[in-house]
């Protein structure tokens, strides 16, 4: 499943788990919570984003909930990503 995350390829059927980690991904490397090797920031698969049923408007609380879950786990392991 996590395979297709990237959803360079769109495979026949997207799962909400499969859209959630596409999207997550995204988020993630966006917010610069890390990489995965990306230069870039991928494009968000339209498919993906519509199984989910986001809005727009979604996604500043999932940003802010993001950052400091992610902040709350770097402090825990007093780690500092590069």
């Amino acid at each position: 499943m996590i395979a297709h995350h990237h959803l360079s390829h769109v495979p026949d059927t997207i799962t909400k788990e499969i859209a959630a980690v596409h999207i997550g991904n995204i988020l993630c490397i966006s917010l610069r919570m890390g990489s995965g090797g990306e230069k870039r920031v991928p494009i968000v698969n339209q498919k993906a984003w519509e199984i989910l049923d986001l809005k727009l408007s979604d996604l500043e609380y999932i940003m802010q909930r993001s950052t400091k879950l992610f902040e709350e786990s770097i402090s825990i392991m007093e780690f500092e990503p590069q």
